[in-house]
């Protein structure tokens, strides 16, 4: 029995993938560009260099804002398994990358599949991190209106009051809903919407001025002292990381 399947794939810009699933687990590992993997639980965006786990069964699609390299690696998940049970980012070693480019390259039932699997297996009980690169949405469907309207508009600069009345809910119980549901405010929701928005258009070549402008910054300064808070980095010292050589 075949023991997974694997393909290096190239996106072009704006290809989406609708909503589907897989009996095995999924590792869609990005070369270049990014990917984003959106399921009932919210989206995680993966750069050069990381992956995002889907664990069997799970309904996902994927959309790619820019062209982008990836690996998709189907792995079959047995019952003694530890692979991660939720979706989650993994951090790729140069290890998992070799191993999931050696993976496309087997044939069907091959021997080396039974050691590549484990290996596999074994880099995700290790590399699977919490992330700020993931933007939660909410189990409520008052919150799913606002959080999933907010994805399609992240430099909205309506707040609370306005949000409320597109869900037909009150202010309080929107704050509520995300505090309980995201473990998130409100605005450190839209903080972090707004940083994952970032940096896949960093990735695809726009300007710090346009995106601090088109997510509702009032300047560049203020866009890069938000992002260096949450990021660690200013925006132009963490793109250089992602596109270090061998990531």
């Amino acid at each position: 029995m075949s023991l997974f399947s694997a393909q290096t794939l190239s996106h072009q810009k704006g290809h989406e993938i609708s909503l589907h699933s897989h009996p095995q687990g999924q590792l869609t590992l990005v070369l270049g560009g990014t990917a984003n993997i959106h399921n009932d639980q919210g989206w995680w965006l993966a750069t050069a260099g990381s992956a995002v786990w889907v664990p069997p069964g799970v309904r996902h699609c994927a959309s790619y804002q820019e062209q982008a390299e990836i690996i998709n690696l189907l792995l079959d998940v047995e019952a003694g398994d530890k692979a991660p049970g939720d979706c989650c980012l993994v951090m790729v070693s140069a290890l998992l990358r070799e191993l999931a480019r050696e993976a496309s390259r087997l044939e069907k039932n091959d021997d080396a599949q039974k050691p590549i699997r484990a290996l596999v297996l074994r880099q995700l009980q290790g590399h699977a991190v919490q992330t700020e690169l993931y933007v939660p949405q909410g189990e409520d469907k008052r919150l799913r209106a606002v959080t999933g309207w907010l994805r399609s508009h992240p430099g909205s600069t309506d707040e609370l009051a306005a949000l409320a009345e597109r869900a037909f809910t009150s202010p309080r119980t929107l704050a509520r809903l995300f505090e309980k549901e995201t473990g998130m405010s409100f605005s450190r929701w839209r903080e972090r919407l707004r940083i994952v928005v970032a940096i896949d258009r960093l990735v695809s070549g726009q300007s710090i001025i346009t995106i601090a402008l088109d997510l509702g910054y009032q300047s560049a300064s203020a866009f890069t002292a938000v992002f260096t808070r949450v990021m660690g980095m200013p925006p132009r010292k963490y793109l250089a990381r992602l596109q270090q050589p061998g990531l």
